[in-house]
């Protein structure tokens, strides 16, 4: 098992209560510090691929940061220059760089290329059979995210080509 999904759950769980006991206190250095915290797992996440768990991380951080938008004055929302304004931009900006990740989907260049390869292998095993993505998916033992990615880099590289027929969309292995 990866070392981003080992005890993750508990350590978000510790940061994110950490940081929201920082949030009740006012103290804006420790709640950057856990901030800080829960940032590193969310890149680690974002470097080997865990879809899971930077989920989790980023209902961590927006969670955290509407209990602080929830609490804070008027005043100090409209001051950039406080300690609190500065944690607050960063919470939201923490959690928007990880949706983002997973909107574009986590796949390391390794994983990458071994889809690709079990995507062409059958893909090209029989050349004039047309397969659906569900069938793919199914061969190749991945994810459907992951295969969708994979489907869309060979796409652009001109190696299958793809149409929708119904509500299906199949693919088909381009001989060069």
């Amino acid at each position: 098992m990866s070392s981003c999904i080992s005890n993750s759950q508990s350590q978000i769980e510790q940061f994110k209560s950490i940081l929201d006991m920082a949030i009740e206190a006012g103290d804006w250095e420790k709640a950057n510090s856990a901030r800080v915290a829960i940032k590193r797992m969310s890149i680690e996440c974002i470097a080997c691929g865990t879809e899971e768990v930077l989920t989790q991380i980023q209902k961590a951080l927006s969670d955290s940061w509407t209990r602080l938008r929830l609490s804070l004055s008027k005043e100090v929302i409209s001051d950039p220059t406080h300690s609190a304004w500065r944690i607050h931009q960063k919470l939201l900006a923490d959690a928007e760089t990880c949706g983002i990740a997973i909107e574009m989907g986590l796949l390391p260049g390794s994983e990458v290329e071994r889809i690709k390869e079990k995507v062409i292998g059958f893909l090209s095993a029989v050349p004039e059979k047309i397969s659906t993505s569900t069938d793919i998916t199914k061969a190749v033992g991945a994810p459907s995210k992951s295969v969708s990615i994979v489907l869309g880099k060979l796409r652009a590289e001109g190696k299958i080509v793809s149409r929708r027929k119904g509500q299906f969309v199949i693919h088909r292995f381009m001989e060069c």
